[in-house]
């Protein structure tokens, strides 16, 4: 009479050895899936550098792909590719942020999944895309001097313009519809300076209009931040 619970005792932890053991090769083998890259943020329809994503990588062998695209809770809202064969190589898709009924997506994170018919293997990458349609907010938080005096070259001194972001971004200035001056680096605050020349020569006196915009990782473009600067003659 005890001889079939000890079976079956024996049954489960050979199938449990199994399953582990299949595990670890499956681990021990080498990824499919070569140099994936994901585009880190875009901006979903925009009319801007980034209105979709691009998802790259390499197939170590060739084989039949369904790629989708899931949420942050896990849901399945698109499928890139569908049972798609594709040789050796290179692999290119690109999703421009809708769910499969065609309605765009919510500002988020979202991840994409990898399986492979042939190799039975599916792989969940681990670098996430973020769908962005909120353009930063620029503030001026000063700009001084206002005033500047021109010198004796013409040379009238520069002015520096403290800035505040809504987020991470690259704020500009703008002169006459041109940049002027370009931040090195996404910053949510930071200071540029103009030195009052257009066209590597010094600007004469006047009242002169500097625009501020700022670009964000997803390619989102701000409005524009305005202040005056009035260059005066030397006495």
């Amino acid at each position: 009479m005890r001889l079939a619970p000890t079976l079956l005792v024996l049954t489960l932890l050979a199938a449990s050895a199994a399953a582990f053991a299949v595990a670890e090769r499956l681990k021990l083998e080498a990824s499919p899936i070569l140099g994936p890259k994901v585009e880190r943020a875009f901006s979903p329809g925009c009319r801007c550098p980034y209105p979709t994503a691009e998802l790259r990588f390499r197939l170590a062998r060739r084989d039949r792909l369904t790629v989708t695209v899931l949420d942050a809770r896990g849901r399945k809202i698109r499928t890139l590719a569908d049972a798609l064969p594709r040789p050796r190589g290179r692999v290119v898709l690109r999703w421009d942020g809708k769910t499969d009924s065609g309605t765009v997506v919510r500002d988020g994170r979202y991840r994409y999944v990898v399986k492979l018919l042939r190799k039975a293997r599916t792989v969940k990458l681990p670098f996430p895309v973020t769908a962005d349609r909120t353009p930063p907010v620029v503030k001026i938080v000063s700009a001084l001097p206002r005033t500047l005096l021109a010198g004796s070259r013409g040379h009238a001194g520069r002015v520096k313009i403290r800035y505040r972001l809504s987020e991470r971004a690259r704020p500009v200035i703008l002169f006459r519809g041109r940049r002027a001056v370009r931040a090195r680096r996404r910053r949510p605050r930071g200071q540029l300076d103009w030195y009052a020349r257009s066209a590597g020569k010094a600007l004469g006196p006047g009242v002169y209009r500097l625009t501020i915009e700022a670009r964000d990782t997803a390619g989102n473009l701000s409005a524009p931040a305005m202040v005056n600067v009035e260059i005066r003659p030397r006495v």
